[in-house]
């Protein structure tokens, strides 16, 4: 299909132009941090024939002071959710990204339904990856400096939700605010 694949180029080239602006800023706007997302998603979502939905929700304190944010945080965790989790899942995969105003931080929860942590790790170990993922290393060096440049705590939790045939993850990231 042409039309699509000139589409999906479009908006990857989009994305790249994104990630590139945004590498280049300590903050961002939440509002261009959470339009980089639902753009990321929306690509893998195609890449991976619609095989997952999803939403990204913010609440509407944090739409009406649209908060800056350090960029390209919670990306990592979004990709581990699609490829790791929901990637594997034989149907109705669902991802959800939330940001919630807590005092004066942004809580952002990324959660999806899929086949969770410990299966994934056990798929890595039967067919271990031709290429070495660095995104999850490189996220805890930036999370480390940005404590060290701005003296500011940002946490990550990870909760396997497995339980009873229900499975999937929650990354819970607490981004210290920053007021526009």
């Amino acid at each position: 299909d042409v039309e699509q694949a000139t589409d999906y180029l479009a908006d990857f080239g989009k994305l790249i132009r994104m990630v590139l602006d945004n590498s280049h800023s300590s903050y961002i706007k939440l509002s261009d941090e959470v339009g980089f997302l639902e753009l990321y998603i929306k690509l893998e979502q195609l890449r991976l024939n619609n095989h997952f939905e999803y939403k990204v929700e913010f609440d509407s304190v944090l739409q009406d002071i649209d908060p800056l944010v350090p960029p390209l945080i919670v990306q990592p965790y979004v990709e581990n959710a699609i490829w790791h989790g929901l990637s594997h899942k034989k149907s109705g995969g669902m991802l959800t990204v939330k940001y919630f105003e807590v005092g004066k931080d942004v809580l952002v929860s990324v959660e999806d339904n899929g086949i969770g942590m410990e299966k994934s790790q056990e798929l890595y170990r039967q067919y271990p990856r031709k290429r070495k993922s660095y995104a999850m290393s490189i996220n805890k060096e930036r999370v480390k400096l940005f404590k060290a440049y701005f003296n500011r705590d940002l946490s990550v939790k990870i909760h396997d939700l497995c339980k009873e045939g229900d499975c999937g993850t929650r990354v819970e990231i607490i981004i210290p605010g920053i007021e526009r």
